[in-house]
């Protein structure tokens, strides 16, 4: 096998500026939000509709707005500063119900101390959240129990754990199909640095063990995350993960990316990991800092751009947790690793009889 070795300076002055615009370049598709069929104010002086003048009936709450929805209904917050969202069994219908930050308005979902939750989405379906600045939560955004969820075009920093999860809880209905895409991440971890994740899919707990399905987490930009840049379990099937970049990742655990290290049983997972960038990773407990690690599930990791010049640092980590024989097939692919540390480790983690059957095929 013949690796690809190049050398790049570390220019974290760089490295910020790119963080700036790819925040403002992500901001700028709420200029192509959709047209508004219901606004919600915290000034609004009552629960009732106010006609404006469009005639588009404005609500000074989110649970007044969605009392009166019908599908297909555009929810757009004015500009402003909101406590909290909390979207709790709600069915948007065939056609969904969008939440979306007025065009070209700055609508902040804020907390102080590291509590409560940005946006909450509990027993939903079909429901959009767009164009939010979330902080200082305990959660930016987090849902459970909910299915046909988008998640885009959000900033979230400076927030106590993860800034966005998505589990099973114990759930009422089937869980499919969940995107998340061109959020801004930063900053988590703040009040307790273990669950700092940027996105986290699924559930570590076993007692939620309801399958999410088809999921797709592309374009989003994650930088100084204490924990996982994302982190997808076991419970999970069906993942593309695709043009992500992560910058600066601070690990106690596994990789930037991480799938289904767990070492119970996991399903067929049918993993895609291609066109990412990872740039700067440490591991705060001394050990080995990882770009990707994987532990179950039929899996592809192509064309990713991992740079990190520790010598400790592994690129591409397989675990030796693929205890499902009908999941263990990997393929790896036209990766471009820079590191003085290693490029693949097959079999990482505690000794095993179980591992992946890998396919390797790099520059």
């Amino acid at each position: 096998m013949l690796y690809c070795k190049k050398f790049i300076e570390n220019n974290k002055a760089v490295v910020k500026l790119f963080t700036l615009v790819v925040s403002l370049g992500l901001f700028q598709t709420n200029a192509m939000a959709e047209q508004c069929s219901k606004y919600v104010s915290n000034t609004s002086s009552s629960n009732s509709s106010v006609s404006t003048s469009e005639s588009v009936p404005e609500y000074s709450s989110i649970s007044a707005a969605l009392e009166d929805r019908i599908s297909g209904d555009v929810i757009c917050f004015r500009e402003g500063v909101y406590s909290h969202i909390k979207i709790n069994d709600i069915d948007g219908g065939l056609n969904g119900i969008s939440l979306q930050a007025e065009q070209d308005s700055l609508v902040e979902v804020k907390h102080t101390g590291y509590s409560g939750t940005g946006i909450y989405i509990a027993n939903s379906k079909n429901i959009k959240v767009s164009g939010f600045t979330i902080s200082g939560a305990l959660f930016g955004i987090y849902a459970k129990g909910s299915s046909d969820l988008t998640i885009t075009n959000n900033h979230i920093s400076d927030v106590g754990q993860e800034g966005i999860s998505i589990k099973s809880g114990i759930s009422t209905q089937a869980l499919n199909n969940f995107i998340v895409t061109n959020n801004v991440i930063s900053d988590t971890g703040k009040g307790l640095s273990q669950y700092g994740e940027g996105i986290y899919i699924g559930d570590g707990n076993d007692n939620y063990n309801e399958v999410l399905r088809n999921v797709i987490i592309a374009n989003n930009h994650i930088n100084n995350v204490t924990n996982e840049a994302i982190d997808v379990k076991i419970n999970v099937e069906s993942i593309d993960i695709y043009s992500n970049t992560m910058v600066d990742t601070n690990l106690k655990f596994n990789g930037v990316i991480t799938i289904s290290t767990s070492e119970r049983y996991g399903e067929n997972s049918n993993i895609t990991i291609r066109d990412n960038t990872i740039r700067g990773v440490i591991n705060r407990m001394g050990y080995s800092s990882v770009g990707i690690a994987v532990g179950h599930g039929n899996a592809t990791i192509s064309n990713n751009f991992i740079s990190e010049s520790n010598t400790k640092f592994i690129g591409i980590c397989l675990y030796t947790s693929f205890v499902n024989d009908q999941a263990k097939n990997v393929v790896i692919q036209d990766n471009n690793i820079v590191t003085d540390g290693r490029d693949i480790v097959q079999q990482c983690g505690k000794k095993s009889e179980f591992s992946a059957d890998v396919s390797i095929n790099e520059f």
